[in-house]
């Protein structure tokens, strides 16, 4: 008689029925790895532009602290108001650094922030016997924005209309004012912030004696 051999192993059937299994484990732990992965790189990319906006305005902020009530001409030899404001715009004048560059250089600037499609800038325009010359750095601050708004608090101050040919608010005064920011993100929507500054109205004039 014959001996009958029994081999242990798995049939073909079975391996073939394992590889599909394991397929499909290996399918599902694919695509969980590449949802957390995509999860994780949008929130990197929201949390870079929400710090985008952080910086953004704590620049704004910096700016409005130095504040300067200073009678400063444009390149036409018109006087300019401290501030102006308005839908996607916001200028004024600030205390700066002297560039050496410019002749007979000032120690203010004009800034202005200013919405170009969906970039929002900041322009500073070197000022040279207070006059705004010509000559101005461009920086962007932020991308994919659809609106920016800066209002006076309060909504009647009279801050912007200050000229030495119309000095709305008296002299030797320190007020305590703000700005309401809007900035509107294609991610974020509205973002407010309120900024707080003291502006001293010292007559321009005798600030100009004693300076």
């Amino acid at each position: 008689m014959h001996k009958v051999i029994q081999h242990d192993g798995f049939t073909l059937l079975e391996i073939m029925v394992t590889l599909f299994i394991l397929m499909i484990v290996g399918t599902l732990i694919s695509s969980g790895l590449h949802t957390v992965l995509t999860a994780q790189d949008r929130i990197q990319k929201k949390r870079y532009s929400l710090t985008e906006i952080q910086l953004a305005l704590f620049q704004i902020n910096l700016d409005m602290q130095q504040l300067m009530n200073k009678p400063i001409l444009n390149p036409q030899g018109q006087e300019l108001p401290v501030i102006i404001q308005g839908n996607n715009f916001l200028e004024f004048t600030r205390g700066g650094f002297i560039n050496s560059s410019i002749v007979n250089p000032d120690t203010f600037e004009r800034i202005t922030y200013k919405l170009i499609d969906t970039h929002l800038l900041r322009i500073t325009q070197h000022i040279s016997n207070n006059k705004v010359i010509n000559q101005s750095d461009s920086e962007l601050l932020l991308s994919h924005v659809k609106a920016f708004e800066a209002r006076l608090i309060p909504a009647n101050n009279p801050l912007s209309n200050i000229s030495s040919q119309n000095k709305t608010i008296l002299p030797n005064q320190t007020m305590r004012l703000g700005i309401d920011i809007k900035i509107t993100s294609s991610e974020f929507g509205n973002i407010h912030r309120i900024v707080a500054f003291e502006f001293n109205t010292l007559d321009k004039e005798n600030n100009d004696s004693s300076s």
